[in-house]
């Protein structure tokens, strides 16, 4: 009588914890089974911390053209404190250099740059500066520090004097996206006169002075550098800069965009004939 009375209380208590166990998966347990199957296998997934997952990707935009490239043994010439505004000037005598041209920066700054200086007439509130077009002359002279500088077409007048029209032709192509430049002439060899900002700091708006023989007023863009654009990667940008000591400066593709853009995108290259 003993064995049968626990054998029906155990049976009792089997029933009655699978009913207990059938009601809490029936009133508490369902609505969480019911969210987990309605997840994607992504939701369900978990998410693990990868600083890989943080890296920029770089996009590359120019997809018809190699990542990287470097045009080999492109002079450097450091304007230094003998051209502190010269930077143009420099810049086109790498580039002469660079096609086998025997010249220096003052025989170019002497013998082909066009330059005129400023000065003022009246006194406080009724003076007034006058100076050259910097699209037509260097305003005030490459030796001295306090001089202003010059525009595309000047450097492109210049080099045409220098080369005479023999073997090269001079190209000003203010205008060109820098992807264009990079095609054309980057990947073909040929270094371009560049105009962006010194170290590629942010323009700003310069003297205004009345142009000679004119009543039209110019405001310089202050900060204005020359360089010559030598080569790519997918990061940077690599320049012979004459404001630099080092032979190859690398900066930032992004940031060189902006000045290049600031500067109204003035460029000018030196293309063999033929």
């Amino acid at each position: 009588m003993c064995t049968k009375l626990k054998r029906f209380l155990l049976s009792t208590f089997q029933n009655i914890a699978g009913i207990s166990a059938a009601v809490f998966l029936l009133f508490f347990a369902e609505p969480f089974v019911i969210e987990f199957m309605e997840k994607t296998p992504e939701e369900i997934q978990p998410v693990f911390e990868n600083k890989l997952f943080d890296e920029p990707v770089f996009e590359w935009i120019e997809p018809d053209i190699p990542w990287e490239y470097q045009i080999e043994d492109v002079p450097h010439i450091e304007q230094g404190d003998d051209y502190p505004t010269g930077c143009e000037s420099v810049s086109a005598v790498m580039v002469l250099q660079y096609f086998g041209y025997d010249i220096s920066p003052d025989e170019f700054i002497d013998d082909y740059l066009p330059k005129m200086d400023t000065y003022a007439e009246g006194e406080g509130e009724n003076r007034v500066i006058f100076a050259a077009d910097p699209n037509e002359y260097f305003v005030g002279d490459p030796y001295d520090e306090h001089s202003i500088g010059c525009y595309a077409p000047v450097i492109a007048d210049s080099l045409e004097r220098c080369t005479n029209g023999d073997d090269y032709e001079i190209i000003n192509e203010t205008g060109s996206s820098i992807g264009e430049l990079l095609r054309e002439y980057i990947l073909n060899d040929i270094p371009v006169i560049f105009w962006a900002t010194m170290n590629m700091q942010p323009s700003r708006e310069g003297t205004t002075w009345t142009i000679i023989d004119t009543d039209r007023e110019f405001t310089w863009i202050a900060g204005e550098h020359c360089l010559v654009l030598t080569g790519y990667d997918h990061e940077y940008y690599y320049f012979s800069d004459p404001s630099c000591d080092e032979p190859v400066t690398a900066y930032k593709k992004d940031i060189v965009e902006k000045r290049y853009n600031e500067l109204g995108k003035q460029c000018v290259v030196m293309k063999q004939k033929g």
